[in-house]
């Protein structure tokens, strides 16, 4: 039943209808609060609505209920990056790559934030297996190529 329920609010939220998909999420949650469709349905309108605190509470409590989850894990890495969490980003994106076996989405999360915090060598890695992996990532090969040499152009500071 709980996979029909989240198949039905991820439907609404691919419709654009974060409005019902909110009413749905909440009406599961009312019939079972600890029912992970519900809170999953919630967590994804809060980081599309850019609520990147109510986010953040709904992932920590998706993540108690479901330690070793790598989508949860996932979604807390990709909210650190996005507020500018980079180090905690690091940590949840490799958490997320050994509970996923190496899945290629999270390989390419875990390269982008390697090249943010300026790691570009190991970042490329990363980034060239996960879109050998899954060419649907749309990144072109020498993008991914070209993010090493971002190295040269920067300067430190004397």
């Amino acid at each position: 039943e709980s996979w029909l329920w989240r198949a039905h609010v991820s439907v609404l939220i691919q419709a654009c209808k974060l409005n019902a998909a909110l009413r749905l999420s909440q009406k599961i949650l009312i019939k079972e609060p600890t029912i992970m469709a519900g809170l999953r349905g919630l967590a994804r309108i809060a980081a599309l609505g850019e609520h990147n605190e109510e986010t953040k509470r709904l992932l920590h409590r998706l993540h108690a209920l479901s330690p070793h989850d790598p989508n949860i894990a996932t979604g807390l890495a990709r909210l650190a990056m996005k507020t500018g969490r980079l180090e905690e980003a690091e940590n949840l994106c490799r958490r997320a790559v050994r509970l996923s076996d190496g899945k290629a989405e999270r390989l390419f999360d875990l390269g982008r934030v390697l090249r943010a915090r300026g790691k570009f060598e190991e970042a490329n890695g990363y980034l060239s297996r996960a879109v050998d992996m899954d060419p649907s990532l749309g990144l072109p090969r020498r993008v991914v190529q070209a993010s090493v040499t971002d190295a040269d152009f920067r300067v430190s500071d004397p």
